[in-house]
């Protein structure tokens, strides 16, 4: 497989998991009524922050483990089945499962723990593939805004289906990217891990480098912000259903 379509791979993968995190998001009122909150845009809230929580938590556990046993490809693979998994068990909870709203948000959790592990692996492949940083920049690029984008007017009109649907499909999307992590040849770390007081000192040493990391902690704030309460906010001030 040449580096381009690796390149195409990796970015469909990223892409893949983007668009499954999104396309909850328009009707998410909807999805936490139908799980059992009895609130709406507090239970939303922590129906999103349960998963950015664990985002947070389980990176660093994922890279430090892929470092560490020198793979990455198992990795996604086991990170997207999992999250596959995750998801298609909050599909069942609708109906089926009589589970607190506080254990759904601890499957939510497990499944942000494991989707994590896909999506940061995924991104440090494609950032490490020769050919050229530019490239790989660009595809990343072209990964997550056409995953941000896409997935709220699909989301949209899934859950015209049913409250469940967009689950379904999220966890169709995992297993896809399961599948792909399989015929993408593994490029393993080279040894050298930078730890985080690594990360720290390199940070005190050179400050200019505080700028880049904070730009990207508010750019990743303001996108949560939007995509919960703007959501909410059109809907309710102009009538709007989610599709």
């Amino acid at each position: 497989m040449t580096a381009t379509r690796d390149r195409a791979v990796l970015g469909g993968m990223v892409f893949a998991v983007l668009l499954a995190q999104v396309l909850l998001y328009p009707g998410v009122d909807t999805l936490v009524a139908a799980l059992g909150a009895e609130t709406a845009l507090d239970a939303s809230t922590w129906f999103l922050a349960a998963e950015f929580a664990a985002f947070v938590v389980f990176a660093g556990v994922w890279g430090a483990v892929s470092d560490r046993t020198g793979r990455r490809t198992p990795y996604i693979a086991a990170g997207a089945l999992g999250g596959a998994v995750g998801y298609a068990a909050l599909a069942l909870v609708p109906g089926r499962a009589a589970l607190s709203f506080g254990a759904v948000l601890g499957l939510r959790a497990l499944q942000g723990a494991a989707t994590v592990g896909a999506f940061s692996l995924a991104m440090t492949m494609l950032m490490d593939m020769d050919g050229g940083h530019g490239r790989n920049m660009a595809a990343a690029g072209v990964a997550i805004g056409s995953g941000t984008a896409l997935g709220a007017p699909l989301g949209g009109q899934l859950y015209e289906l049913g409250p469940a649907v967009p689950l379904w499909v999220a966890s169709a999307l995992l297993l896809g990217v399961a599948a792909l992590a399989l015929v993408v040849p593994d490029r393993a770390p080279d040894g050298r891990r930078d730890s985080l007081s690594r990360v720290l000192a390199s940070v005190r040493s050179t400050p200019a480098l505080s700028l880049p990391y904070a730009f990207g902690f508010l750019d990743r704030f303001t996108a949560g912000f939007f995509a919960l309460v703007g959501t909410l906010y059109f809907r309710t001030v102009f009538g709007l259903d989610p599709g």
